[in-house]
C-alpha cells in the first residue's frame, strides 16, 4: 500500500462512519433516539418523533431512548 493509497482508504472510512451518524430520514442531523424494540439507532429527535415503525428494518416501535455521543 503506498502512502496515498492508505490515505484513501482512511478518507473513504471516514466518510462511511460520519455517515452511520446521520439520520436516515431528513440526512442533515446526528442519530439521537434508539428504537424499541429492535434496537436501532437511525433517526434525530425530529424525525424520529413522526415515525411509529424503525426505518431500517419496519418493526413498530414500542419506545425510543435518546441516545448521546461524545
Amino acid at each position: 500500500i503506498t502512502t496515498e493509497e492508505g490515505y484513501l482508504k482512511i478518507k473513504r472510512e471516514n466518510e462511511l462512519l460520519k455517515s452511520a451518524l446521520i439520520c436516515n430520514i431528513c440526512m442533515i442531523e446526528k442519530v439521537m433516539y434508539t428504537f424499541l424494540p429492535c434496537g436501532h439507532l437511525c433517526t434525530c429527535l425530529s424525525c424520529g418523533e413522526q415515525v411509529s415503525h424503525c426505518p431500517l428494518c419496519r418493526t413498530k416501535i414500542l419506545g425510543r431512548v435518546k441516545t448521546f455521543s461524545s
